[in-house]
């Protein structure tokens, strides 16, 4: 891992600050292929990383930058830290709610992992309730977690958005 994998992992602002002013890549993959801003969503459930993540993507960090053998993203990440603050943050900095990466949708890790708050932001931000990956839904996930209510709310959604 490299000094902008560890200080991105470590929630270091100023180190990462200080490394992308100098020049380092905000996009470098480490040995394993994340970015330094895979890192930074990845630990958003252990350390506050709002200033690390902004940083990230204004220097260049792509928010749906897929990890090398394409399993993640930092929004699916950010997701299963269950951290609402770094998922809004993803979002209105351009992560795209609705990318499939090993066979789900962040929005189908919130309902499986039983993140009502994740489920709703990802839903306001307009992640499609009825999409598939494989034959299952969001709503699947989320029954299959035993999280009924949130079940009950994506079904209710899913049909509210029904032309």
């Amino acid at each position: 891992m490299g000094e902008i994998h560890t200080a991105a992992y470590n929630g270091w602002a100023d180190e990462v600050s200080l490394l992308l002013n100098s020049g380092v890549s905000a996009q470098s993959p480490d040995e394993k292929g994340f970015t330094p801003l895979h890192w930074a969503a990845m630990r958003a459930s252990v350390t506050d990383q709002t200033e690390v993540i902004s940083s990230l993507i204004a220097a260049g960090a792509d928010p749906d930058a897929l990890s090398a053998e394409g399993y993640s993203t930092p929004l699916v990440f950010a997701v299963e830290s269950g951290n609402i603050g770094a998922v809004k943050l993803l979002i209105t900095l351009g992560a795209k709610t609705d990318l499939t990466v090993d066979n789900v949708t962040a929005l189908m890790i919130a309902a499986r992992n039983g993140n009502k708050e994740i489920v709703k932001l990802l839903v306001g931000f307009g992640a499609e309730v009825s999409k598939k990956c494989e034959s299952f839904t969001a709503a699947d996930y989320a029954f299959h977690g035993g999280h009924n209510e949130i079940a009950e709310f994506l079904i209710g959604k899913a049909k509210s958005e029904q032309p």
